[in-house]
């Protein structure tokens, strides 16, 4: 009986890694039934940026600290890349040298941080103006 108990629990186990590993989109680094009706992952991103942004030493930004493009990001060469800026955010202008990370910015997150650089450059009162 111990036998046939410990047979079934290893099934059980393997079946549930297994099941899980394909419900894993990779793709879009979520479940696949997160993904709405079109198949876009887009909207799951997190809207919120945190008080920092992360530049690497290749010239990518992130708004998540813990990005795999950080973790296992390579420079033109092919060398790994150790080094990181924090950017606060409330001190970010956008330069025309920075990449931005496909895994941490979607169009919405693009928007809202290129508002916040504009803010920063020309200070509140004249992006109002802008509008």
């Amino acid at each position: 009986m111990k036998r046939y108990i410990c047979y079934l629990s290893v099934f059980l186990l393997c079946f549930a890694t297994i099941y899980t590993c394909c419900k894993y989109n990779k793709t879009y680094n979520t479940y696949d039934d997160d993904i709405d009706e079109t198949g876009d992952a887009e909207q799951l991103l997190p809207m919120r940026i945190g008080k920092y942004l992360y530049l690497t030493e290749n010239g990518v930004l992130h708004t998540n600290k813990m990005c795999v493009g950080i973790k296992y990001g390579k420079d033109q060469d092919g060398h790994a890349v150790y080094g990181m800026l924090f950017v606060d955010t409330a001190e970010y202008v956008e330069s025309d040298d920075v990449a931005y990370c496909t895994r941490c910015f979607n169009d919405n997150l693009y928007e809202r941080v290129n508002a916040i650089s504009v803010r920063n450059k020309y200070g509140e009162a004249d992006t109002i103006a802008m509008e």
